[in-house]
């Protein structure tokens, strides 16, 4: 159904571009006629469409109001104990909602009907106005009558529209006042109540504005009709009448019936007059409740800027005496924000090493491990050298003969003395898992504990004949040796 709409929707506009094409005045009020069947098969359309839409809702409205009377009905001649009788006036209540919310819903798709409508026919009068342009004044004085009868169709169905709106807005502001008269009077409902009477004033603004345009668009239509009837007037006016000589009698009765004929374009012209004059009172009236409606708007418009005002002092005032608890009010706020995110930033850490130690279960290994004793005596330099590995033998023995025997003398007689206990000197437990402890021990096998003396130094390699026979001095080594004795 919807699809059909939107074929026959698209008729007009197709129609409406032939209006190009059409050169002369024969052609162009061909396609007005083509047009304006269209329009008669939207309508058609649209009308069959939004009934089918309408129907559920106007069933309901009919149900509830059935409902509605039998329950009062049974409460008025009925003998019903206490709570039996809250229970109908509840379910009056609820039946009466529904049919109100039905009322609602017709509202709103009677709303868009004649939105549609009158868009089809803004469209089609658009149209006809550029259509004027191209044309002289007495070749589209044939087309005059149509022109202003879309204009006369057009305006009521502004009207139309506009008047679904305003029952729409009068069905709302009614809403709100039940609501205000619904609240009691207690000090947590009066920033409620100062919205609801916020929402009721732009309501009452809105609802005046539409009224406006209602008046508007009716002394639009009685232009359009005076318009009309001045026309009329003014081709009557212009009509001449001939008369020839007569020759024989009979000639006066044909001009008598010919008489007759002129007073009664006469009493047609007095008709059209008449109807001119209660047009214009008519405007009068509509442009004099134009005026009294604009003024009630300045009037609310003025008491909403002031209740408007009147909010934002109270504000203010809130704002200024209540300044300080609505800081601590934040603060507090801020810290269970944060005592929140680190709650669950907490519990998303616990359950990730739940998580962990149920994919990676590992068995724990107690070790104990002593530290290096520190020898205040060794320089920096020997107890850096301690504390690295050994290398192996082959490196050991080619590394030894460029070391100074001195050298190596000092640290055999200092690695000899015993280690001095100090604080640092205690067992420590540390938990290292089955894989760590074996891959340690592969690593600490090769190393020499710092506890043990290092290894003597080897034999000096024997010096060659040549330099033998000569006459050595001292040595490094028997020099010390000497001074010691």
């Amino acid at each position: 159904m919807r699809e059909l709409v939107q074929e026959y929707l698209t008729g007009p506009s197709s129609v409406l571009q032939q209006h190009k094409n059409a050169d002369t005045m024969v052609v162009l009020m061909k396609v007005y006629e083509e047009e304006d069947e269209a329009y008669q098969d939207l309508v058609t359309m649209a009308t069959q469409f939004y009934q089918y839409l309408l129907q559920p809702f106007r069933d309901m409205r009919e149900l509830a109001t059935l409902y509605k009377l039998e329950i009062l009905k049974s409460l008025q001649y009925d003998n019903l104990g206490p709570k039996r009788v809250a229970a109908l006036q509840k379910d009056a209540e609820e039946w009466t909602k529904r049919a109100e919310n039905a009322v609602c819903s017709i509202q709103d798709i009677t709303v868009n009907y004649f939105k549609e409508t009158v868009k089809a026919l803004g469209a089609m009068h658009k149209q006809m106005e550029q259509d004027q342009e191209r044309f002289g004044k007495t070749t589209w004085a044939s087309a005059l009558p149509r022109l202003e009868n879309l204009k006369c169709m057009l305006t009521k169905e502004t009207l139309q529209h506009l008047r679904a709106r305003e029952l729409c807005l009068k069905q709302k502001r009614t809403g709100i006042r039940k609501n205000l008269e619904n609240l009691s009077e207690q000090e947590e409902n009066l920033t409620l109540v100062e919205e609801l009477e916020i929402q009721y004033y732009e309501t009452q603004l809105e609802l005046y504005n539409v009224q406006l345009e209602v008046l508007k668009h009716e002394e639009l239509l009685l232009i359009v009709q005076l318009d009309t009837l001045r026309r009329q007037i003014k081709e009557k006016q212009d009509e001449v009448v001939y008369y020839d000589t007569c020759e024989n009698p009979e000639e006066l009765k044909v001009i008598e019936q010919t008489m007759g004929q002129h007073y009664a374009n006469l009493s047609e012209m007095t008709m059209l007059r008449q109807k001119t004059k209660q047009l214009e009172t008519k405007r009068g009236t509509v442009c004099a409740r134009r005026a009294n409606l604009r003024n009630k708007k300045d009037q609310c418009e003025a008491s909403h800027r002031q209740r408007l005002q009147q909010a934002e002092e109270s504000k203010k005032r809130f704002q200024q005496h209540h300044s300080i608890q609505i800081k601590r009010d934040k603060q507090k706020e801020e810290e269970k924000k944060k005592k929140a995110w680190i709650s669950q930033e907490r519990q998303k850490t616990l359950e990730r090493l739940k998580t962990f130690r149920e994919k990676c279960p590992a068995h724990v290994v107690l070790k104990t491990s002593r530290p290096q004793p520190f020898s205040p005596k060794l320089p920096r330099s020997i107890t850096q050298q301690a504390a690295v590995p050994s290398p192996p033998p082959s490196s050991r023995a080619r590394a030894a003969p460029e070391q100074p025997k001195s050298t190596l003398l000092v640290e055999a007689k200092e690695s000899k003395a015993p280690p001095q206990n100090s604080p640092a000197d205690t067992p420590v437990q540390i938990f290292v898992t089955a894989g760590d402890s074996e891959q340690q021990k592969l690593s600490e096998g090769p190393v020499v504990s710092p506890s043990s003396p290092p290894p003597p130094p080897p034999p000096p390699p024997p010096l060659p004949r040549c330099l033998g026979r000569k006459q050595r001095g001292p040595s490094p080594v028997e020099d010390t040796a000497s001074n010691r004795g």
